[in-house]
C-alpha cells in the first residue's frame, strides 16, 4: 500500500480526526491529486475548518502531481474564505509555474 492509502485508513480509524490529522493525510497523498481532493472533501463533510495549513498542503499536493488547475481552484476557494499568508501564496505561485 502507498503512504496515502495508509494515511486514509488511519484517518478512518480516528474517532474524531481534526484539521491537523487531515493535513498530515494530505501530505501523505501529495502528488496524487484525486486523493488530495478526496481527503479535502472529507474535511468538508466532517464540517472541519479548512484552514491555511489544509489549503497550503492540498495545493502543494496538487502542484506536485502536476494538477495546476485544481491547485489554482483551491487557491480561489482559500482566498474566498481566508486571508492568504506568504506560504499559501508561494505554493499557489508554484501552480502557475507548472501550468
Amino acid at each position: 500500500a502507498s503512504w496515502w492509502q495508509d494515511a486514509t485508513q488511519l484517518l478512518g480509524r480516528l474517532q474524531q480526526p481534526n484539521s491537523k490529522d487531515f493535513a498530515i493525510g494530505l501530505q501523505a497523498a501529495s502528488g496524487q491529486s484525486p486523493q488530495v481532493l478526496a481527503l479535502l472533501q472529507r474535511v468538508r463533510e466532517r464540517r472541519l475548518q479548512a484552514d491555511l495549513r489544509i489549503y497550503t498542503t492540498a495545493i502543494a499536493g496538487c502542484v506536485e502531481g502536476g494538477d495546476w488547475q485544481s491547485a489554482l481552484g483551491l487557491f480561489e476557494d482559500a482566498e474566498t474564505n481566508l486571508r492568504p499568508d506568504q506560504q499559501l501564496l508561494e505554493v499557489s505561485l508554484g501552480a502557475c509555474a507548472v501550468g
